[in-house]
């Protein structure tokens, strides 16, 4: 579920827009017509880029991204909370990275302790690779061998 965007908001946007290409078109015609009128050419040019930059404004509206990041994570959350309402087994550890790797851009998702992957899902190619059961040295070795290994910077022992 998205951030609920306010009528009025859209409206701004949609008009904002509206004008930068009627002032774009403008702009086109007086750089580009057979007559060269550079009051035209100065006024169509401001506005062109005055009504871009509201439109630009409204449309990047921080509250309104972090609203709608704020909910994402908050259904992540939820999802994850629904997936280990029986406890913290096995199981319920893949079935929270088999919520996570879809909603990341990671290459795989480890549950682990410092002797233990309780969980591991991968993408390898487009099929999924469950791993669990494998020893945190083997899980260690196979995440720092794929394309982005950032996840080795913290050790598994």
């Amino acid at each position: 579920m998205a951030y609920p965007r306010h009528n009025v908001t859209i409206v701004l946007e949609i008009a904002s827009l509206c004008m930068a290409l009627i002032c774009g078109c403008i702009l086109g015609w007086a750089m580009f017509g057979p007559d060269r009128n550079y009051l035209v050419l100065t006024i169509s040019g401001a506005l062109f880029t005055a009504f871009l930059l509201i439109t630009i404004a409204l449309i990047l509206d921080p509250d309104r991204i972090r609203a709608n990041q704020s909910m994402s994570v908050l259904n992540l959350a939820s999802a994850t909370l629904e997936a280990m309402q029986e406890g913290f087994t096995s199981e319920a550890a893949q079935k929270v990275c088999e919520i996570l790797l879809p909603s990341t851009s990671a290459c795989a998702v480890a549950i682990t302790d410092r002797e233990v992957v309780w969980a591991m899902l991968a993408l390898a190619g487009r099929s999924w690779v469950n791993w669990a059961g494998i020893s945190a040295r083997l899980a260690r070795s196979a995440l720092c061998r794929m394309a982005k290994p950032v996840c080795c910077a913290r050790s598994l022992k």
